[in-house]
């Protein structure tokens, strides 16, 4: 397919990139036309380096490959790509997007790029791609040069000698947890020396050597065991995250109202994460709406667009307007963007008890370190068959005291006691892997508060020594870091060399942790996954069992019992007796069954979520009013959420501009991932909020959304045109999105898109047409009030929450911005006198 490895953007659309494609070179200009190299004579899925280079004058450009030419394009950029002081947006490497939106990955290796102020002539480029690969790149051969001229390495052959390898797995590899072959451990052929070295990294969770159990497998090879012995795993070194003690059991003195969280990518390349994400199913939702959980699951399209991005698949799909197409934002795409998911995640650790970590598609994963300095108890995810929990030191931190493990399996899912996958190995992974999911969440939401006490005292003793600077402990002596970590396990893996230790599973000790997977969370006598304990004292014949919530997964024994093959299930492990349960603690099933009449809230939620969106395509206009809107939503910042909109989501020139709040809501709704809103209230440019000290929102969406399982949309009557659509409100769910599509409708049926407005002249025609049983609707100055012409017909009085400027057929914006002004300037002067 398409593999784009350099891509050019202007702000006007006007484009260029650089791909391959079926193993040829291919130049795209503009993302209307495609210019395929000519006759493709040489390819570069040859396994060799080429050099490609396009230069650019009076309109032409030229391709060339390896010195020579091999197509003539002509490119007209704007006038203000030609200047020199326009800024243009450049991707290079593995994820440079495709103007088409459908290029993948570029999976080879690019290097060397450079950018000239002038045209290069053909003879000044060169004809092949000079230097050699990576491994036999001239500082690698000064490194190696430097360290084989010192004796000491001499002394047991690098065996003593260690190299930092900050980068994702060793070797490097994108989706690490697929396994590896002999020729990606390309350093190693280049360098044999090299084979010695231990290799310091961030852990991915991918290895070769190990079962899908987390055992080593029984008949390893020399080489395979070698290199799951010296590749060590250390955590890295995080800017602002000391994991200081005393810092940490200040953040855990925290309300910490979040049972279970998190918050990042889930792809479908993530199979943990993307199994997880698809868990979340009906029996779930009540937790989720409550608060109990917050599982916040996104992926690139939505975190991309929120900072900027627009691509024409973007556009296709409603996500971004045809306006915004390839104006790329790239400091907003880069550290603020950044900075802002880093601050809602911590927020989100800081306030939760029990955090998932997943692998990426890098294989580790950095928010297990920033969850532990945040006070929040790591629950450590894998999947069979693809990684295992590689974690820093797994010999000297018992990580299974403050940390909670769970294994994706698929092998659990039986139907009357026959696994499915013997009956259904069709489907079985699948649904099974999706038990599993659903099995640990309400593990989770069961577990004991003593038993959350005694891992987050764990947490505090061992956490920080994960961190690499000098500090104390809570009671004030000197803290072991992790430097002090890592130079013990060093040494003991230089001395289990010494001691041939290289062939019995018994290095384990230096890669994998213990894994706690029959750790009694609940308090009720039963293992990890299976918290509801059944006693069957009545019936002689059967012991006591524990089971799940979820129906399929079969059952376990109590802590103090072994499994038998059929009756009586369970056995007491010392002796031959049937099977008693004596710890005596009955748990209460953590049920809130989702009331579906209510969309999805067992209860209105006390403190919902809401976003505040509006559109202006007017400056003077919403400079008057947004202010208003910012002081509000600053107010009460863990409630509202505002976005304030200039760029439009629709042709302005064709469609009306009124038409572009509602796109915006449409665009809320398919990226609700991005921001778990409960309700969204769409704000008219019109309207100021004139007593921001009161808030008959969050009341009146409480009682006539939340309160009423029919109603959908909150809107306020207007004084003598029906209903308003200055200030509506929609509550999440899937007839809100079929109620926006059908208002939508009403503009597709227009031919004269450009005069139709979305005012209460639509709402009319929608409730002749499909009824207003979805609508509720709020009697006038309850939260929107009336300010008219002259001021005459104002229906707004002091005190009151909201005031709306007359608009209608006869007025234009200047004259509805002249009015706003005067309102302001009157109750301004108003409010100084009082």
């Amino acid at each position: 397919g398409n593999q784009v490895f350099v891509a050019l953007f202007e702000q006007k659309g006007t484009a260029l990139e650089l791909s391959v494609e079926h193993g040829c070179l291919r130049i795209l200009v503009s993302s209307q036309a495609h210019y395929p190299s000519s006759a493709c004579s040489r390819r570069l899925d040859d396994g060799e380096w080429h050099h490609a280079a396009v230069t650019y004058n009076s309109s032409l450009l030229h391709v060339f490959l390896d010195g020579e030419l091999q197509d003539v394009v002509f490119w007209q950029p704007s006038s203000s790509a030609s200047s020199r002081s326009h800024t243009m947006t450049l991707w290079y490497g593995g994820s440079a997007p495709g103007l088409a939106g459908q290029a993948k990955n570029f999976t080879g290796e690019a290097r060397g790029l450079r950018l000239y102020d002038v045209a290069l002539d053909a003879s000044e480029l060169p004809h092949a791609c000079g230097g050699p690969r990576s491994p036999e790149a001239p500082c690698v051969q000064e490194v190696r040069e430097y360290v084989e001229s010192h004796g000491w390495i001499q002394r047991k052959q690098g065996l003593d000698h260690f190299v930092v390898w900050y980068a994702w797995e060793y070797p490097s590899r994108f989706g690490s947890y697929q396994g590896f072959s002999d020729s990606d451990y390309v350093l190693e052929h280049a360098w044999p020396l090299f084979r010695n070295f231990l290799v310091l990294h961030l852990g991915a969770r991918g290895e070769p050597c190990a079962a899908g159990d987390g055992q080593i497998h029984p008949r390893p090879s020399p080489g395979c065991m070698h290199r799951f012995h010296r590749t060590v795993t250390v955590p890295p070194h995080l800017p602002s995250e000391e994991m200081e003690c005393s810092k940490m059991q200040a953040s855990l003195r925290q309300v910490r109202p979040v049972r279970v969280a998190y918050r990042g990518l889930a792809i479908s390349n993530m199979p943990e994460r993307h199994i997880m994400s698809g868990s979340i199913k009906d029996e779930f939702v009540a937790f989720v709406r409550t608060g109990e959980m917050r599982l916040e699951f996104t992926n690139w399209t939505h975190e991309l667009v929120k900072c900027g991005v627009c691509r024409p698949s973007y556009v296709a799909e409603g996500f971004c307007g045809k306006a915004q197409l390839f104006q790329i934002e790239a400091g907003k795409c880069g550290g603020v963007r950044k900075l802002d998911m880093r601050a809602r995640s911590r927020q989100l650790l800081r306030t939760s008890q029990l955090c998932l970590s997943m692998p990426g598609d890098g294989g580790f994963e950095l928010r297990l370190y920033t969850a532990i300095n945040n006070g929040c108890i790591p629950v450590i995810i894998y999947k069979t068959g693809t990684n295992l929990p590689k974690l820093p030191f797994p010999g000297l931190i018992p990580w299974h005291k403050f940390a909670i493990f769970w294994e994706l399996n698929h092998q659990q899912l039986e139907v009357d006691g026959i696994p499915w996958a013997d009956t259904h190995p069709a489907k079985a992974y699948g649904l099974a892997w999706s038990r599993s999911a659903q099995q640990l969440y309400y593990q989770l939401l069961s577990i004991s508060p003593g038993v959350l006490r005694h891992k987050q005292r764990a947490l505090l003793k061992y956490g920080p020594r994960l961190g690499w600077s000098e500090r104390k402990t809570c009671d004030g002596r000197r803290q072991d870091t992790a430097l002090d970590m890592l130079v013990l396990d060093l040494a003991r893996r230089v001395a289990a060399v010494d001691a041939s230790l290289l062939q019995g599973p018994q290095i384990s000790y230096f890669k994998l942790p213990i894994l706690n997977r029959t750790e009694d969370l609940s308090d009720t006598g039963c293992p990890t996954g299976y918290e509801i304990p059944e006693y069957n004292r009545h019936d002689p014949n059967l012991g006591d069992v524990c089971r799940s919530l979820i129906t399929g997964v079969g059952y376990d024994c109590p802590m103090n019992c072994a499994r038998t093959a059929g009756q009586p299930w369970c056995r007491m492990k010392t002796t031959d007796a049937l099977c008693r349960n004596n710890v005596g603690r009955r748990l209460e099933p953590p049920r809130l069954a989702p009331d579906f009449r209510l969309n999805g809230f067992p209860a209105p939620p006390a403190k919902p979520n809401l976003l505040m969106v509006s559109f202006s395509s007017n400056h003077e206009l919403n400079s008057l009013t947004w202010p208003s809107l910012r002081r509000f939503c600053d107010r009460d910042p863990d409630t509202y959420r505002l976005e304030l909109n200039v760029q439009p989501m629709l042709n302005i020139n064709m469609i009306h501009a009124s038409w572009n709040g509602l796109a915006y809501v449409q665009r809320a709704i398919r990226l609700h991932r991005t921001y778990p809103w409960d309700a969204l209230i769409l704000i008219g440019e019109d309207v100021a909020i004139t007593d921001p000290s009161q808030d008959p929102l969050v009341e009146a969406i409480q009682t006539q959304l939340f309160g009423q399982h029919e109603k959908y949309v909150l809107a306020s009557s207007h004084p003598s045109d029906g209903v308003s659509t200055s200030m509506i409100a929609f509550k999440r769910g899937w007839e809100t999105q079929r109620i926006v599509r059908r208002l939508f409708g009403f503009l597709r049926l227009q031919k004269a898109r450009r005069s139709l407005k979305f005012d209460s002249g639509i709402l009319r025609r929608y409730f002749e047409r499909y009824g207003r049983e979805a609508f509720a609707v709020l009697g006038h100055r309850r939260m929107l009030s009336h300010v008219g012409h002259d001021f005459r017909s104002t229906r707004w009085q002091v005190g009151d929450f909201s005031a709306q400027f007359a608009h209608g057929m006869n007025t234009n914006l200047s004259e509805q911005t002249d009015l706003a002004r005067a309102f302001m300037r009157v109750t301004q002067g108003a409010a100084k006198k009082k």
